[in-house]
């Protein structure tokens, strides 16, 4: 079985779980109507979670991704020891809260 990610955009799969969070708290408002059951918010919340999971997995892998680009065209810069890698280390690796 292959994953779901390999097989579509992850553009597509963050709208798709972006989709399912908004239809997930569609369906928690209506629990708050009087004639609505309870019990709706079970699937409610079922539908939200997982286009959380979908979502959030794949917006952090795509942030991982491009960060690990810049961290080598970073490294590389220092190696090379351009007037430009100072700055670029001292802000990236620095104790300091920004």
């Amino acid at each position: 079985m292959e994953r779901l990610a390999a097989q579509q955009s992850r553009r597509r799969l963050v709208r798709t779980g972006l989709l399912l969070v908004a239809l997930g708290m569609g369906v928690m408002v209506t629990t708050t109507w009087p004639a609505s059951p309870a019990l709706l918010a079970i699937p409610g919340w079922g539908v939200a979670g997982v286009g959380m999971g979908l979502a959030y997995t794949t917006i952090s892998l795509t942030v991982l991704s491009s960060w690990t680009k810049v961290f080598i065209h970073i490294m590389i810069l220092a190696l090379i020891g351009t007037p430009r890698s100072k700055p670029l280390l001292t802000a990236t690796f620095s104790n300091k809260p920004r």
